[in-house]
């Protein structure tokens, strides 16, 4: 038995600063203000982001990962995949 419970589910705006610490766990300090504009604004008005869906890997209620997809708006209209994170912390079973 795993003794720890992980869930998959979609983000909310209370999980914002979860996810920008997951983010933030990285030395790639332009992706945590990329990030943060993008869920400032993605959180405050899903009615721009329509196409856009943004889910949080919990582990025992703690936000460890953050994965989305979003639709290029301007140019290609394809779907991207983006913010794909596990906290550094916790990759490679290190937990």
């Amino acid at each position: 038995d795993f003794p720890m419970k992980s869930k998959i589910r979609e983000a909310q705006a209370k999980d914002k600063e979860g996810i920008l610490s997951v983010i933030g766990s990285y030395p790639f300090k332009w992706d945590k203000g990329i990030a943060k504009k993008y869920y400032s604004d993605y959180f405050s008005d899903r009615k721009l982001f329509r196409g856009d869906q943004v889910y949080v890997l919990e582990l025992d209620g703690k936000i460890i990962g953050v994965v989305g997809y979003s639709l290029d708006r301007y140019e290609t209209k394809n779907y991207w995949l983006g913010w794909f994170y596990v906290h550094k912390k916790y990759q490679g079973g290190n937990f």
